[in-house]
């Protein structure tokens, strides 16, 4: 394994999306994704995350153990932004009305 540090641009051609595709899934411009890529690491986490998410990528942290554990700031996020699509959409998700 090398230490060559990919970017968030090497990570999207090697899903093989172009950015208006990755704009596309995040549902912002392709002017934004291309900002994204180019800021990077100085980009809220959870934006990262959505465009991590549109290109397919995981984000899980390896566990000192050898196992793969999810962040406990990654668990809070999805939480914190499903329960916010929750209050937008009240049908999305189990107890329906």
């Amino acid at each position: 394994m090398t230490n060559e540090t990919m970017t968030l641009a090497d990570l999207r051609k090697k899903a093989s999306l172009s950015q208006a595709q990755v704009a596309a899934k995040m549902f912002v411009s392709g002017a934004q994704v291309s900002r994204i890529e180019a800021m990077y690491p100085k980009v809220m986490f959870t934006t990262l995350r959505a465009y991590l998410d549109a290109i397919g990528v995981d984000i899980r942290f390896q566990h000192e153990t050898g196992g793969d554990v999810l962040s406990g700031e990654v668990v809070a996020d999805a939480s914190r932004i499903y329960a916010a699509g929750r209050r937008k959409d009240p049908t999305r998700g189990g107890n329906r009305r």
